[in-house]
């Protein structure tokens, strides 16, 4: 068709043009200022002569990468147009397709239509008229007798801000629409004049970079509905000890904005968030790949025992299999889990130093078959004045293992293996080396710590039964068994033979 002729936009503008279209040109104005390509329906300058209004509207509607919506009084009315902001809402809401919503009026919309799609859930600017008494007045007139479009006076678009930051509005959809073609964001500046000044250039460039600001949130809290109540109990109890949340039925605007003004960034994961991120587009999609490529400290919070292995959440979630989650699926432990994510959102919104804490030794077991031996020979190893280094006191929620485990190995003078059929099995099929018993294997040989192997199963009392890579690295290691027969005399020796192993 004709469409073919004009250039594919990245943002459309969606508007009633009796209500908003001075507030649209701005905004296209300084879209296009900024690189952006936009497309504004107005038939005197942006569409050839001779084409297909109904096709033109449609193929940019459809091509676009964002829609921003201009959410007026009559917004999303039906005309007898067969491209009115009607069609356009139905299309941006059944796609879905990623919108910036302009709340342009006050209270609520006088379409029936508009207010279902356009509901409280969603996140908005309010971008309100300044005569609020008008539109009381048009509230008031009966349906069959209000006009079709509602006229109003509105603030100047250079003079809205986001938050405490003063972002600029118009930055705000950039950063938005650059996030949801996952191309990085970096402000950008509208084309300067010639003759401005460079105290001044440095000046908008300070301004929109907002270099060091400090962070409003400690953390932007994502949930689904299904876990609604049990996260509402959370945000209470995180409230209730100080801290600053971004929540989306709490602040206007986009979740982006809220992303960046967040120290951390907070994932409840249930069984609809983890459908729902097979969906595309959708905002917790958008959201969750805004923060990784923000590169913001996650917590994972898991609200579903069926979830509890990290496997189960989904392959697009396994970028954050590694991190450490809080639990919080047991009622009846709620104190104690929450205060376990309370702790990890202090501690991850500190931006506080690595441990530089050094360990005589690093304990390394199987937890079916080894925890229980581990456990006893920490006690014995602690009460004789030996530091330990073992996962579930070192690793805590929202940390990355990877990144703890490595550095617990290269804080420790000497690693302790417990030797099961399961442990060494795990180590030596593993030639990924992705399991968490394989990197502490490679960690420990690379950076050739003394090796300690504790045999706890009668059958690994014979070297040549370990097999593999660990026999070949660990086989030549002298080993002390842990038998609960001999468990006393054995807990000695061991303390005895580690003493020498770190001093040596």
């Amino acid at each position: 068709g004709d469409s073919v002729l004009m250039e594919t936009c990245e943002v459309f503008l969606s508007l009633r043009f009796a209500e908003a279209s001075t507030q649209a040109e701005e905004v296209k104005a300084a879209l296009e200022s900024r690189g952006v390509k936009v497309f504004l329906c107005d038939v005197g300058t942006n569409a050839p002569p001779g084409v297909d209004m109904f096709e033109l509207v449609s193929s940019q509607l459809v091509a676009c990468h964002l829609v921003v919506v201009f959410g007026t009084k009559t917004y999303g009315l039906k005309t007898s147009s067969p491209f009115s902001t009607f069609q356009e809402l139905k299309f941006v809401r059944t796609q879905p397709k990623p919108f910036y919503f302009l709340k342009m009026c006050h209270g609520e919309f006088s379409t029936a239509t508009t207010q279902m799609h356009l509901n409280s859930g969603d996140s908005y600017f309010p971008w309100l008229p300044t005569d609020k008494n008008s539109e009381r007045e048009f509230d008031n007139t009966p349906s069959d007798q209000r006009p079709s479009a509602f006229t109003s006076e509105f603030p100047p678009l250079d003079s809205l801000t986001i938050g405490k930051t003063k972002t600029p509005l118009v930055e705000d959809i950039v950063k938005r629409l650059r996030m949801v073609q996952g191309r990085p964001y970096t402000a950008s500046l509208p084309q300067q004049s010639t003759n401005t000044s460079d105290e001044a250039l440095s000046a908008t460039i300070s301004r929109s970079l907002r270099i060091n600001v400090p962070f409003e949130f400690d953390g932007f809290f994502e949930f689904s509905y299904d876990i609604e109540p049990q996260a509402e109990r959370l945000v209470e109890y995180l409230k209730s000890h100080a801290i600053r949340l971004w929540l989306a039925r709490e602040q206007f605007g986009d979740p982006i904005r809220g992303i960046d003004s967040s120290a951390v960034y907070v994932i409840c994961v249930s069984r609809l968030m983890v459908s729902q991120v097979t969906q595309n587009p959708n905002m917790l999609k958008l959201s969750f790949e805004y923060a990784l490529h923000q590169k913001k400290p996650i917590l994972p919070l898991v609200f579903d025992d069926a979830l509890c292995s990290p496997q189960q959440w989904g392959e697009y979630f396994s970028c954050i299999f590694a991190r450490m989650y809080g639990k919080l699926w047991d009622d009846n432990c709620f104190f104690e889990n929450a205060a376990v994510a309370l702790e990890a959102i202090q501690r991850l919104s500190s931006n506080g130093q690595a441990e530089s804490k050094r360990f005589d030794v690093f304990l390394e077991y199987d937890w079916l078959f080894g925890k229980s031996k581990a456990l006893e020979l920490e006690r014995e190893l602690n009460r004789n004045g030996i530091s330990t280094w073992r996962d579930e006191s070192q690793l805590k929620a929202g940390m990355d293992i990877d990144e703890v485990v490595e550095s617990g190995v290269e804080r420790s003078t000497a690693v302790i293996f417990f030797v099961t059929r399961h442990l060494v099995n795990r180590i030596n099929n593993d030639y990924d080396g992705k399991s968490y018993g394989r990197k502490v294997f490679d960690q420990t040989i690379r950076l050739k710590k003394r090796i300690f192997p504790v045999v706890i199963e009668p059958e690994m009392l014979v070297v040549r039964n370990w097999g593999g890579v660990f026999e070949y690295a660990v086989g030549e290691n002298l080993y002390c068994p842990l038998f609960d027969e001999t468990i006393d005399r054995n807990l000695q020796d061991i303390v005895r033979a580690v003493r020498r192993v770190i001093s040596s």
